[in-house]
């Protein structure tokens, strides 16, 4: 029979070495996990630190969608919001917390710079697609066309390959360094 571990959900760096410490305990491999916890707590700080060099007028608001049927949006408390702010973005939704609905009137009122969408395995969602929907072709961002797809379990799983994706989210949103 194989253990089964629930490992708490927990948005920070803290959150990614409980994780790894839960798991390696119980895999009996407490020296490996403290290994690995230091080197993915040292990327993670590097990227995080990266993104904290980012003057507070040139951070982009970004409005990361679950899809774009119900466009619900990311808000205060969940990892899509984390991950937007260890990049360097802000967040405009995270006055409410979880995923609320955005409606056509809230999305102009926030005026996203970026959109933030997970990837559907299948190439989308397009730039089409997404500034294609009425709700987001009023935006800043779809002026602009500037639609960000990143693999979902990377950009929200928390765990030991978060410090690429705050890496990867902040290369995208600050192209020019």
């Amino acid at each position: 029979a194989f253990p089964i571990v629930f490992i708490p959900q927990n948005n920070s760096p803290q959150g990614i070495e409980r994780k790894i410490a839960l798991i390696a305990a119980s895999l009996g491999l407490e020296e490996k996990g403290r290994t690995v916890s230091t080197e993915v707590l040292t990327g993670f700080q590097a990227a995080a630190d990266l993104a904290a060099r980012i003057p507070p007028e040139r951070r982009r608001k970004v409005v990361f969608f679950h899809g774009l049927e119900k466009l619900s949006a990311a808000g205060a408390g969940t990892s899509a919001n984390a991950i937007i702010r260890y990049a360097g973005g802000v967040n405009p939704m995270d006055v409410v917390e979880g995923y609320k609905a955005a409606s056509e009137e809230k999305l102009i009122e926030m005026a996203p710079d970026v959109i933030l969408m997970m990837s559907d395995g299948k190439g989308g969602p397009t730039a089409e697609q997404v500034f294609g929907n009425r709700a987001l072709a009023a935006t800043p961002a779809a002026a602009n066309r500037a639609l960000i797809v990143l693999d979902g379990a990377y950009m929200i799983g928390f765990g030991p390959r978060t410090a690429d994706a705050i890496r990867d989210l902040a290369k995208a949103l600050y192209p020019e360094g």
